[in-house]
């Protein structure tokens, strides 16, 4: 089997022997990544799904490692990126607070920056949840502003004028009425 060590420190591979590794086809390992992720109401764990491999044929999980890498990048001395120099877990990035991982270093550095060990900037008006924007006029929670702003101008007091032919089923906005009409009757009514 090559590894990704093989890989990594010989350069100088011939573009003969690089086809022929890639013509007999990438090594396939059952990895043990295991991840919990720790939320505000409850905890997620999940395992590594062998399943992947099927779906991303670029994919080569080293055994030695544990980790995933980009089996073509390694073999023809790609971009050396995260896939191809460290490998990559499903989220690397762990909050040395609270446990939190992410998928992006930046992320992690807004959660740390805004988040982590903060009290949430919004509270609810009828409990003591901390956590969204609530519309002054219906009371609907909204995680961010550009949410609570759309809510207002599209929604809030609206009636609703978009009525379904065949189920009878009412709608605010007319987009929300072409995506009923795709999901539940597998037609498009609004050409």
């Amino acid at each position: 089997m090559i590894s990704v060590d093989f890989l990594l420190t010989n350069k100088d591979i011939t573009y003969e022997i690089r086809t022929e590794i890639k013509r007999l086809g990438r090594p396939i390992a059952d990895l043990i990544i295991s991840k919990t992720d720790v939320g505000k109401s409850r905890n997620c764990s999940r395992n590594f799904n062998s399943s992947v491999y099927d779906r991303f044929k670029w994919l080569y999980g080293c055994p030695k490692r544990n980790k995933l890498f980009c089996f073509i990048c390694l073999l023809m001395g790609g971009n050396r990126s995260a896939w191809t120099q460290e490998g990559y877990t499903e989220k690397p990035f762990q909050c040395p607070g609270c446990k939190k991982t992410y998928k992006y270093k930046r992320n992690l550095q807004v959660h740390i920056k805004n988040e982590c060990g903060k009290l949430p900037k919004w509270v609810c008006p009828y409990c003591d949840h901390r956590d969204g924007l609530v519309c002054p006029t219906c009371k609907k929670v909204y995680k961010n502003s550009n949410s609570l702003t759309a809510h207002k101008y599209q929604d809030c007091g609206k009636e609703k004028k978009h009525n379904c032919s065949l189920c009878g089923l009412s709608f605010k906005r007319r987009h929300d009425l072409k995506m009923h009409t795709r999901r539940k009757h597998r037609t498009d009514l609004l050409t």
